[in-house]
C-alpha cells in the first residue's frame, strides 16, 4: 500500500495546542481558565460611540462595531440626520400617491371656509402637513390607518410613527399647531363633516 503524503502531518491541528505543549502547561501548574485565556483571540477594550459603554471584543469585532445596541444607532446625533433625511425622502414619495378620498374631501371644505389654505405644503424643514390653515396656523395631519397599524411588512410601522413624531416637534417649532385627526376607515362623507365641524368648533375656542 502507498504510504500517504500528508504522513506524519496534522494540518487540522494547525494553530493549535499539540498535546506536548498541552502537557508541559499542565505541568506547570496552569489552570484552566488560563489555558483557555492564553490560546483565545486576543482582545482590546472598544467604546460605544453613542453611550459610551466599553466591552472587551476581538479586534476583528472592535473594527467593525460602533455602537452597542440598535438604540444607540438611533440616538446618535449624525445617524439620526440621516434617517430623518430618509424619512424626508419617504414622506416626499408618499404625499401624493397616499391621499384618501376622505382628506380630499376635507381639504376642500377648508378651502372654501377660510381664505388662505394649502395642501401637503413642505414648509416645515421639509416635512409637510396634509392641510395647512395659514389663517389660524393650524396644520392638519389626516392620519389613516397605516399611522397606526402594520399592513404590509414593507412599510414599518415604528419607522412611520418615529417620522409623525418628527414631523409634529418641527411643527410646534416653527409656531404651528398640529391638528391630529384619525381615520382608520374607508370614504365616509359623514365623518368629514363631523371633523369639519369639530375643527370649527376648535377654532372658535
Amino acid at each position: 500500500m502507498a504510504k500517504s503524503r500528508n504522513l506524519g502531518k496534522t494540518p487540522w491541528n494547525k494553530g493549535k495546542q499539540s498535546s506536548e505543549e498541552h502537557k508541559a502547561n499542565i505541568r506547570s501548574g496552569m489552570s484552566s481558565s488560563e489555558l483557555c485565556n492564553k490560546w483565545r483571540a486576543p482582545r482590546v477594550t472598544w467604546e460605544c460611540k453613542t453611550c459610551h459603554l466599553q466591552k472587551q471584543l476581538t479586534l476583528s469585532k472592535a473594527a467593525h462595531a460602533k455602537y452597542c445596541s440598535r438604540n444607540c444607532v438611533q440616538r446618535d446625533p449624525d445617524r439620526r440626520h440621516i434617517l430623518v433625511a430618509a424619512g424626508l425622502k419617504s414622506a416626499n414619495i408618499q404625499r401624493e400617491t397616499r391621499r384618501s378620498k376622505n382628506e380630499c374631501a376635507f381639504a376642500e371644505l377648508c378651502k372654501k371656509q377660510f381664505s388662505h389654505v394649502t395642501c401637503n405644503d413642505p414648509i416645515f424643514e421639509g416635512w409637510d402637513a396634509d392641510v395647512l390653515i395659514h389663517d389660524h396656523k393650524i396644520a392638519v395631519l389626516w392620519n389613516c390607518k397605516w399611522h397606526y397599524v402594520e399592513i404590509s411588512h414593507k412599510q414599518s410601522l415604528k419607522q412611520v410613527q418615529t417620522r409623525d413624531s418628527v414631523k409634529i416637534a418641527i411643527i410646534k417649532k416653527m409656531g404651528w399647531t398640529p391638528y391630529v385627526i384619525k381615520d382608520m376607515g374607508k370614504f365616509n362623507l359623514k365623518k368629514v363633516l363631523s371633523e369639519f365641524e369639530t375643527l370649527k368648533k376648535y377654532i372658535c375656542q
